[in-house]
């Protein structure tokens, strides 16, 4: 039970980000033009596919179109992926040519669709799968275990006894992921996956883990009772060689080269909005009226407003 109120606290954390209001340092967002277009009218939660910045995956708004996971280019042609209930983590592989997410239902777990074709594969019962290149992924299993999944031949491998929210390192080498911990969080391990050495590297890590393009550190959320969560990077070194990079903020989304940092804003109170920080010369960005960044090149994203998905540039 302590562990699933563990994961319960960051959850609700997380989703405070659609409550924001900017923090003093964020300059007022008429200092720079936005350019806002709408993609998909109630669409939300989006995810690009590949690193050409062409399509993405979303959901619709609660309410609104039949629960799934959909598809979309830059011109907003929809078309269906899979349509049920799903524990949104669905993630593309890295070639962008399948899509790996898990269900609720205890039996199914976690489910492969291949774009553009009616085939699927079910990896049997687990969650959270991230990409280790385009025939591999790594997944929390029934047991609570991380384990590796390879498609064909349909292999699995045990990488560790416990657990969940794994992210793999753009070379496909490194692995980070979290675990119960004693603090009122979770703690992150680091591990490179040919030797499975662990090294436990910060805690009160939220769900939203990314890494740099670099390989070498990563980024995420972490709880802080000052101001409810703030926007880290964390270093694969020492424990706790963590550098704060927005104060007030959750879900970080890193642009393609990795100078440039978007993330929801997170306070007690006002409008939602998106902080965008320069991770060259600490120039900050404020944009209104939106959450969930997807970050693509330079000063584009996708965000999710009221009325659905946008693409942005400034």
């Amino acid at each position: 039970m302590r562990g699933k109120w563990l994961v319960a606290l960051l959850v609700a954390v997380l989703s405070i980000a659609v409550i924001g209001c900017p923090s003093p340092d964020d300059p007022p967002e008429d200092e720079v033009v936005i350019d806002r277009t709408l993609i998909v009218e109630d669409g939300a939660a989006p995810v690009w596919i590949d690193n050409e910045y062409s399509s993405f995956l979303f959901v619709y708004q609660e309410g609104r179109g039949d629960p799934g996971i959909y598809y979309s280019d830059l011109d907003g042609n929809v078309e269906t992926v899979y349509i049920g209930a799903h524990n949104h983590d669905y993630t593309p592989s890295p070639d962008g040519s399948i899509v790996a997410f898990s269900t609720p239902n205890p039996s199914g777990g976690v489910l492969v669709v291949f774009f553009g074709t009616d085939g699927f594969l079910e990896l049997g019962p687990g969650k959270n799968p991230a990409w280790v290149d385009d025939a591999s992924l790594v997944m929390t299993d029934a047991e609570g275990r991380l384990v590796q999944f390879t498609l064909e031949g349909s292999e699995t491998e045990l990488l560790a006894n416990e657990g969940s929210h794994a992210a793999i390192s753009p070379d496909g080498t490194r692995l980070v992921y979290l675990v119960n911990s004693s603090t009122p969080g979770l703690a992150l391990r680091y591990a490179p996956l040919e030797t499975l050495d662990v090294l436990e590297i910060g805690d009160r890590i939220g769900t939203d883990i990314i890494w740099a393009p670099t390989n070498n550190f990563v980024f995420a959320s972490q709880l802080n009772p000052g101001s409810l969560s703030d926007v880290v990077r964390v270093h694969l070194a020492l424990n706790n060689n963590i550098d704060t990079e927005i104060l007030g903020a959750t879900k970080p989304s890193l642009n393609a080269d990795g100078t440039g940092l978007f993330a929801n804003r997170v306070t007690n109170g006002g409008p939602i909005g998106v902080t965008f920080k320069d991770l060259q010369n600490g120039d900050r960005v404020t944009i209104t009226n939106a959450i969930n960044p997807a970050a693509a090149e330079g000063h584009d994203a996708l965000v999710e407003q009221v009325e659905g998905v946008y693409f942005i540039t400034f």
